[in-house]
C-alpha cells in the first residue's frame, strides 16, 4: 500500500510538471536526492519517501511541507523563498542546454565511430 506522503509526493511532482518547472521524472528525482528506479518504486508502491527527499522538495521546487506531511493544501508554499524559483529556473536552463549540447556531440561522435568501423572493415577485407 502507498504511504500517504509518498502519494503527495508523486502529485507534487505532477503539479510541477504540469507546470512546466520540471521536465521528466528522472529531473525530478534528482533534484530531489534519489534516483528514477526509487521514484518508479515510490509510484508502485513498492518504496516510501524520506525527510531528506521531502526537505529537498521545500528547498527546491517551494512544495508545501504542511502538504507533503499532512494532506493540507495547497500543494505550493506561498512563504517559500520566491528568490529561489528563477534562480533554478535559469540553472535548469543551463544545464538543459548543456545536455543537449551533449547529446548533439554524442550523435556526432557515434557518426565518427561508425565511419571509422566501416573504413576498418574495408582494410580488413
Amino acid at each position: 500500500m502507498k504511504h500517504p506522503v509518498s502519494v503527495r509526493l508523486i502529485k507534487a511532482y505532477d503539479h510541477l510538471k504540469d507546470r512546466g518547472i520540471v521536465t521528466s521524472q528522472k529531473e525530478f528525482a534528482i533534484a530531489c536526492g534519489f534516483s528514477d528506479t526509487h521514484f518508479n518504486e515510490l509510484r508502485d508502491g513498492v518504496r516510501n519517501t524520506n525527510l531528506s527527499v521531502i526537505t529537498n522538495l521545500y528547498i527546491k521546487f517551494g512544495v508545501s511541507l504542511t502538504y507533503l506531511v499532512i494532506g493540507k493544501p495547497p500543494i505550493m508554499d506561498k512563504d517559500a523563498k520566491k528568490e529561489i524559483a528563477p534562480e533554478l529556473a535559469r540553472q535548469l536552463e543551463e544545464e538543459r542546454d548543456k545536455v543537449r549540447t551533449l547529446e548533439r556531440e554524442r550523435e556526432q561522435l557515434l557518426k565518427l565511430l561508425a565511419f571509422y568501423q566501416e573504413e576498418l572493415k574495408e582494410k580488413l577485407k
